[in-house]
């Protein structure tokens, strides 16, 4: 492959290159570091599948899975669709924050507390507590580390921390129920609840997983695998406030 020019005058890019993502050729008339920084290049990017390296599974009713995901990209998805976009199509480097840091720390500090405490606030007498569970369904193409299972002689209770004072979003919702599906494959039960531990104010927030919240996760898959197949640059969330802590916020020009 050539060696990439630069972009030149107004915004414009001149130059040919080609660029892969996963297993898709991409090329476009903007090099990879320009097109980073170029909303409209993106917008009229033309991709060619190839097929080396593609995890591809095909049934009778069932759509090829070309890209496995992961249930951070979805919860990332459901908050602002550019976040697994820039991670897999633009591939630019994320920035980490003084957010993710505290978040990470609290999450270690609540795991070494957990471990001592009871089943008390989940409602239980008994059960069986494992943490960083490692979970993958390649009927999904999907995986995740989920931060805690309660395994009891009658259910599985999936359980995420969140280190805010504030009630948990859709997208820690919808997490959630993508985690209970990982589990009902991983050991073929039924999830019927899954539970989000609020670590600041040591509250548990209870959810019920139904038939449309599991549909709602399917659909959200599609269209994630839609979006970064068009690699076309998403809208930015209509709630600004949003990209004050994103690791990406450098990448988004036509915001900042």
């Amino acid at each position: 492959m050539s060696a990439p020019s630069t972009p030149t005058g107004g915004g414009s890019c001149t130059s040919s290159s080609a660029a892969y993502w996963g297993s898709l050729r991409v090329t476009s008339a903007c090099t990879r570091s320009a097109r980073r920084n170029c909303s409209s290049c993106w917008r009229s990017t033309i991709r060619t599948p190839t097929a080396p390296g593609v995890r591809e599974r095909r049934a009778v009713g069932e759509q090829a899975i070309t890209l496995e995901l992961t249930v951070s990209d979805l919860k990332q998805f459901l908050y602002c669709p550019r976040i697994p976009f820039h991670r897999y199509v633009t591939r630019a480097p994320a920035l980490p924050t003084a957010k993710m840091a505290l978040g990470k720390e609290a999450h270690a500090r609540t795991d070494r507390l957990e471990r001592r405490r009871t089943l008390a606030e989940f409602d239980l007498l008994e059960g069986e507590r494992q943490f960083h569970v490692p979970l993958r369904s390649v009927r999904l193409g999907l995986s995740g580390t989920l931060d805690m299972l309660i395994r009891t002689p009658r259910e599985f209770i999936p359980v995420e921390m969140k280190d805010s004072v504030e009630p948990p979003g859709l997208n820690h919702k919808y997490q959630l129920v993508a985690y209970a599906l990982l589990v009902e494959e991983r050991f073929d039960c039924v999830v019927r609840r899954g539970c989000v531990q609020l670590i600041p104010v040591k509250e548990v927030v209870e959810y019920a997983i139904t038939p449309n919240m599991r549909r709602h996760v399917l659909k959200t898959l599609t269209d994630m695998r839609r979006v970064l197949s068009l690699e076309r640059l998403p809208e930015p969330p209509a709630n600004r406030g949003k990209c004050t802590d994103c690791e990406y916020r450098r990448f988004c020009n036509d915001i900042w």
